[in-house]
């Protein structure tokens, strides 16, 4: 399962990766929200990130990038 997938990962992401998870959420979590519950609508649907750095990654640009 997918979901199983990302999870057994979440030990392996760069803590520097994380950190900037973090940064954004404390910025402006409502967008981080946001942001976040796009994209497990697009897990459940149509993406199959590979690990959990790859959520994240993806989830840190577009809160930088605003897309």
């Amino acid at each position: 399962m997918l979901l199983e997938r990302l999870a057994n990962t979440v030990d392996q992401i760069d803590p520097r990766l994380l950190e900037a998870y973090v940064g954004l959420w404390e910025r402006d979590g409502r967008s981080g929200a946001e942001t976040q519950t796009e994209m497990l609508r697009r897990v459940a649907f149509n993406w199959a990130p590979q690990t959990a750095s790859e959520f994240i990654s993806e989830f840190n640009s577009k809160m930088t990038s605003g897309t």
